[in-house]
């Protein structure tokens, strides 16, 4: 297989043929590397109708799971099928990419394939990803300077639901009898019919910590579902990386792929702040 790249892009004024870039797609005989921008889809957001950005994200989402599920998937079959070819993911052939570049324009647009001879690599992708989508996406961070995702989502989420929820809640067996670990906190709490609860979750931190805060999310929502039956239970947090994360990107896909629990990308955050406001979600206590 060729390497090539591909451009992702969304139309803003099909009159004018204009589009805007929100991310890229590189990939040789053997890798596929995928991305798109927050601060693009956040430009997006300003620019289209509310039903055609929705439209727009869950389809970007939608192009990166088929694309790494593929992936995945091809990597499980006996590598002797593909003895020329090596690891093939269909979902970004070259054929496939050349179709969707001509036949995809109304909603979303890949450009048509450009093809490369140098080998493919995390800094290049990184590198043609700020010169051709946003040059602010990969932000080199000093060993010392720890993303704290969770603190920020915190941030930007709480002033817009705390009117509606109690916010660094407490949860005990006083709440729900059934619950068997002493407490679980979590960042919010409301309650309309239904109990809607939302914890954000660093996704990159060790596996144990991160074993253990997936589990209270579980047990929280076996807890308040015996009791009271419905739920809404928000898991904010970003996506780890793969290969440098292997053990938690398979933990994150578990809370992603589980129908339990509703997982918002943590950029996303406003997704459960209209959620909270359109479903009339009150605090537990005043």
């Amino acid at each position: 297989m060729n390497s090539f790249y591909s451009i992702l892009s969304v139309p803003i004024r099909p009159e004018a043929k204009e589009l805007l870039s929100v991310g890229l797609l590189m990939r040789d005989e053997k890798q596929v590397f995928f991305h798109y921008s927050s601060h693009k889809l956040g430009v997006l957001k300003e620019l289209l109708s509310k039903d055609a950005y929705g439209l727009v994200r869950l389809s970007i989402q939608s192009i990166k799971r088929s694309i790494f599920e593929d992936e995945e998937y091809i990597n499980k079959i006996d590598k002797t099928l593909f003895p020329h070819q090596g690891i093939v993911a269909n979902i970004v052939s070259e054929s496939a990419v050349n179709y969707m570049s001509r036949y995809n324009k109304n909603l979303i647009a890949f450009s048509e394939p450009n093809f490369f001879r140098v080998k493919l690599t995390q800094e290049l992708f990184n590198n043609l990803f700020k010169k051709l989508v946003d040059e602010n996406e990969f932000i080199s961070k000093s060993s010392n300077e720890e993303f704290d995702i969770v603190l920020r989502t915190r941030e930007r989420l709480f002033p817009k639901i705390k009117s509606r929820v109690n916010t660094d809640f407490n949860i005990t067996n006083k709440l729900f009898k059934t619950l068997v670990l002493p407490s679980i906190k979590v960042d919010f709490i409301g309650k309309n019919g239904e109990y809607v609860t939302g914890q954000t979750i660093n996704f990159t931190k060790k596996e144990n910590f991160l074993e253990f805060d997936v589990s209270k999310q579980f047990t929280l929502i076996d807890a308040i579902r015996s009791e009271n039956g419905g739920s809404k239970c928000f898991i904010l947090g970003k996506e780890p990386d793969k290969k440098e994360f292997p053990i938690q990107h398979q933990l994150w896909k578990n809370v992603f792929d589980h129908k339990a629990l509703s997982f918002v990308d943590a950029d996303e955050f406003e997704e459960v702040a209209q959620y909270v406001e359109n479903k009339d979600v009150k605090p537990l206590f005043l």
